[in-house]
């Protein structure tokens, strides 16, 4: 949390946007330095909200505290200096970017339907309906309730069993943390899981979110190579693998590394500086 507020940079006389009340803190930590006439909180709970305002009137912070979808925000009286948010998304919410001042900062948990992996993003927004920015640390908070990740029906997509191919990339690549951000960036729509199955066989799945291609991959042996199946449209396992590659040729690199371009067009990830994209990640 202190991280979020670190990168929000608040200062006296701006006008704040929290989304997410919770308990209240952050929104008497902001009403504390920024004064209450500037601080607006969200939260889509009215029994939350509720007890939050009360807490927050006990301690003589009068924060106004709203009732409501925190994703599309609060208009109110003019453009906000500041927005913070305290749960995790999957796409940055339109209504932020119309709702903050050019110069004006957002900072999210932001991470992709790929993992639970969320990283710490403060974009700058340019007043053209664009934003940009790097992310700066890994943190996890819960999800918006509308960008949880549905868990896919199995059944839906494995109705045949294609013929197999072979991979020399093992388990632990695809569990390291800073990798499954990455991938998660660079092969956009794709949500997976991996295990071990009960005799002892460690596998992964991978399913698309936007058609029924699907990829399986089994470890029979340790630190031996894998059996690989794929069917449908996008090649799910060809994508992960390239993208485990390229990051790889890359030296590793950590997730401040990555940053990420908001414009009315879509969210594009890359490296670096923003013209250094992904392969094959534009407009997610």
């Amino acid at each position: 949390m202190f991280q979020l507020l670190a990168a929000l940079d608040a200062d006296t006389g701006m006008r704040v946007q929290d989304a997410g009340t919770g308990t209240g803190e952050t929104a008497g930590l902001l009403t504390h330095r920024c004064g209450a006439e500037n601080v607006v909180t969200i939260d889509v709970d009215h029994a939350v909200s509720a007890a939050a305002r009360e807490r927050l009137c006990r301690l003589g912070l009068y924060a106004e505290v709203l009732t409501g979808d925190a994703l599309a925000g609060h208009p109110g009286e003019g453009l906000y200096d500041r927005v913070l948010c305290t749960f995790g998304v999957r796409s940055i919410p339109r209504a932020w970017m119309d709702q903050v001042r050019p110069g004006g900062i957002i900072a999210v948990p932001y991470g992709t339907h790929y993992s639970n992996r969320d990283a710490l993003l403060r974009l700058t927004a340019y007043g053209d309906g664009t934003a940009s920015g790097r992310f700066r640390a890994g943190i996890e908070f819960m999800r918006a309730r509308s960008h949880r990740t549905v868990w896919p029906a199995h059944e839906d997509y494995v109705t045949t069993w294609p013929g197999s191919t072979g991979t020399a990339v093992q388990p632990d690549q695809l569990a390291d943390t800073d990798a499954e951000f990455v991938i998660g960036l660079a092969v956009p729509h794709i949500t997976h899981t991996v295990f071990r199955e009960e005799d002892g066989t460690r596998a992964a799945w991978f399913y698309s979110r936007t058609d029924r291609s699907w990829a399986a991959v089994r470890w029979p042996e340790e630190d031996g190579p894998g059996t690989v199946y794929q069917h449908g449209p996008r090649r799910l396992w060809d994508a992960v693998e390239a993208a485990c590659a390229w990051w790889e040729e890359q030296g590793r690199p950590g997730l401040d590394s990555f940053g990420l371009t908001v414009t009315p067009q879509g969210e594009t990830p890359w490296l670096d500086e923003p013209g250094n994209l992904l392969p094959g990640a534009q407009w997610r």
